[in-house]
């Protein structure tokens, strides 16, 4: 019910700002509407169905979370005092695979594992020059009614970057169709063997940039191809 009265709030919301200009023009619009046949209907009067009508035609994944902000330019951040949401893993199935591509000036190989047990895993790699700078492992996982990807970095010698406990978490704050916002970090499937991935990074001015990741969907009988090789291969 609070889900639904949620959604109720955000379509008035987009309807009163893009359409009317406020809640107390709502009304006064309607009626001059009508006076002008653009709308046929009671005078003062909005019909139940007639919102519903006008609701079927938002899309309502596309709405804006309350307390989001645009981090850059293709990611999001929580506000302050404002946590994500949650989400069930099957809808975000759309990443399994095997991905390689390029980022960072190096190549990489980004893994989503089959969900099993209700878990979406992962692992990531990359490399410069044949050799591997750094890997991660993460998982999306819900605590608390809120969903985020926590991942651990490696050196190439196994030894972590975060502390023993500690991880990286971005929490998700929206998800769209082949789409999944996470703080500071956003997945897009661009075509189904195409994948972006943006990452918020801060330099050592504390500006903050992003880094893009370019990935194509690979198979996983070919361990030893590299990114270049896969996609002069075709595949």
């Amino acid at each position: 019910m609070r889900y639904t009265k949620l959604l109720f709030d955000r379509f008035f919301d987009k309807l009163f700002h893009s359409e009317f200009g406020n809640r107390s023009n709502f009304f006064p619009r309607i009626l001059e509407m009508q006076r002008f046949d653009q709308i046929s209907m009671p005078r003062g009067f909005l019909t139940f169905t007639t919102i519903l009508l006008i609701a079927s035609l938002i899309d309502f994944t596309s709405l804006a979370v309350n307390g989001q902000s645009k981090n850059t330019e293709h990611t999001l951040k929580l506000d302050e005092n404002q946590k994500g949401i949650d989400v069930d893993v099957h809808s975000l199935d759309w990443l399994v695979g095997r991905w390689v591509g390029e980022g960072l000036g190096g190549d990489c190989e980004e893994v989503f594992l089959p969900i099993w047990n209700g878990e979406l895993m992962g692992t990531f790699r990359m490399a410069q020059e044949g050799k591997l700078v750094f890997s991660e492992f993460f998982a999306i996982a819900r605590e608390d009614g809120v969903a985020s990807l926590k991942l651990k970095h490696f050196n190439p010698d196994m030894t972590s970057w975060e502390e023993k406990d500690a991880t990286t978490r971005f929490p998700l704050i929206k998800v769209e169709k082949n789409a999944a916002y996470f703080g500071g970090l956003t997945y897009k499937l661009e075509s189904p063997d195409s994948l972006k991935v943006w990452v918020a990074m801060k330099n050592a001015k504390g500006e903050v940039n992003e880094a893009v990741f370019s990935f194509k969907r690979a198979p996983f009988s070919t361990p030893e191809a590299t990114p270049k090789e896969s996609t002069e291969s075709g595949k």
